[in-house]
């Protein structure tokens, strides 16, 4: 675990030691903490996409279908399979032509079964562009309206600022229709924002009769596999670079004792 200061954003990795995806929210809620103060405010970023827009969707339906195929995509109380066998019957039988004696939801079973098992790549062309589309649709959330209903109401109710404002190093999605800024008070509150939308969050630390563009600290998570760092990555900018190194970097110490700083 290293904490590099001869870099700039600094970075804070951590590969895999706090955990990975629910495992370390608790965790990552400590870290977005030890950057703020009481007279702070933390706001997370939620992107807004215009799936219209998305050059990529064929890549992201191509990855989808494979992730299906080898059972490797999360689906929550099996409502991924049950369409899947839903559009693989359509497809291969009519329900009227079906007779009566025969176990339809046996069929489907054995249908699933049999395209598990086959080549995806001989699969009918008509058929893949079905499922594709599917779970594109199902995993591709592309606005807050594509959530549920409990998450667009807590990043509403919390909403401070809606911009374009782009802050990351790589050039700007042509999808993206707008940031929605919203804040959380609370541990529990970073938890659920962690949980609900992306935990490879995104966020600022600002004082909260600023302006926006007037940040303390923008905190951007990700993951990287290169050979310096294979693991997880907080990107660290800021603007007050004192408070950083003098009240910041001691709180991440008492955090983590074994943590490396690279000056």
């Amino acid at each position: 675990m290293k904490l590099l200061l001869n870099t700039y954003p600094f970075r804070f990795e951590h590969a895999y030691e706090l955990g990975f995806g629910p495992s370390c929210f608790d965790s990552l809620a400590e870290i977005i903490q030890a950057f703020t103060d009481s007279d702070k405010e933390v706001l997370f970023a939620y992107f807004d996409y215009d799936k219209d827009k998305e050059p990529l969707k064929n890549e992201f339906s191509e990855e989808f279908i494979t992730g299906f195929y080898n059972d490797f995509l999360y689906d929550k109380d099996g409502e991924v399979q049950r369409k899947v066998k839903e559009i693989l019957f359509n497809f291969y039988y009519k329900r009227d032509q079906v007779q009566e004696c025969i176990d339809i939801d046996n069929l489907k079973d054995q249908l699933l079964t049999t395209f598990r098992n086959s080549d995806i790549n001989m699969l009918n062309l008509e058929l893949k562009e079905q499922l594709k589309e599917f779970l594109y649709d199902y995993y591709m959330k592309y606005g807050l309206k594509d959530e549920e209903l409990s998450t667009q109401l807590f990043i509403q109710e919390r909403l401070k600022h809606e911009n374009l404002a782009w802050l990351f190093p790589h050039e700007k999605p042509v999808s993206l229709k707008r940031i929605l800024w919203y804040k959380v008070l609370s541990k529990e509150e970073i938890i659920k924002a962690l949980t609900d939308t992306n935990w490879w969050f995104k966020c600022v630390i600002v004082n909260p009769n600023s302006k926006f563009e007037e940040f303390t600290y923008f905190l951007d998570y990700t993951e990287e596999h290169e050979d310096e760092c294979d693991g997880m990555v907080l990107y660290i900018s800021t603007k007050e670079v004192n408070h950083f190194h003098d009240v910041v970097v001691p709180r991440l110490q008492q955090l983590y004792s074994t943590l490396e700083i690279v000056r």
